[in-house]
């Protein structure tokens, strides 16, 4: 499944007021990471009314003959439609879920993967997304930006601790053979540079 949120111009947005999320601090709904969190099963069964509706108030509508018809042909009944959804929800979503061996019961794997990944980052974590170990890490802290000393006896949000995650990641990987581009470096220590003034 994949889900998109625009707006009124057509313009893709990353989040969106449309529905609240309790899960994220600020409510709004965040493509992809919400919508898959309602849709952990699949499809939400809905009652399909535009066709019957519409079918309904043909006359008053003045659709002709060959609307009707093509009406019919793309608005399957309700009860085709409950049944068209249902199907696509246990053959296809449900499917690849199974085909991947991720679970099909539960919460859904993508939301509940983001909103692991965005807590509050530990000593752990953060040295995890360097690729070296929390030990390693330690001892580097005091090489790496003061505002991520508070790795050391507490935690850092995540958005703060992705403001220095390049630079870390250049400083943590300076003797390894796959390093960063140094332009990246030099761009990623600038913007650090330029938040410590």
């Amino acid at each position: 499944m994949a889900f998109a949120i625009a707006d009124a111009n057509g313009v893709f947005q990353q989040d969106s007021d449309i529905l609240l999320d309790t899960q994220q601090n600020n409510f709004r709904a965040i493509t992809s990471i919400s919508c898959s969190s309602c849709h952990s099963t699949g499809f939400i069964p809905v009652v399909d009314e535009v066709g019957p509706t519409t079918l309904a108030n043909a006359r008053a509508l003045q659709l002709n003959r060959d609307e009707i018809e093509q009406l019919q042909e793309i608005y399957p009944s309700p009860t085709e439609f409950a049944s068209i959804v249902a199907a696509d929800s246990s053959q296809f979503y449900q499917g690849a879920l199974d085909r991947l061996k991720l679970p099909t019961l539960g919460g859904d794997p993508v939301s509940g993967l983001f909103l692991r990944f965005d807590k509050d980052v530990t000593l752990a974590d953060a040295a995890g997304d360097l690729g070296v170990t929390p030990k390693i890490l330690q001892s580097d802290l005091r090489l790496l930006n003061p505002e991520l000393q508070i790795l050391e006896n507490s935690v850092l949000d995540r958005d703060d601790f992705t403001q220095f995650y390049v630079d870390s990641l250049c400083r943590e990987s300076i003797t390894l053979n796959n390093q960063p581009e140094q332009a990246v470096c030099d761009a990623a220590a600038a913007a650090v540079a330029a938040l410590n003034q």
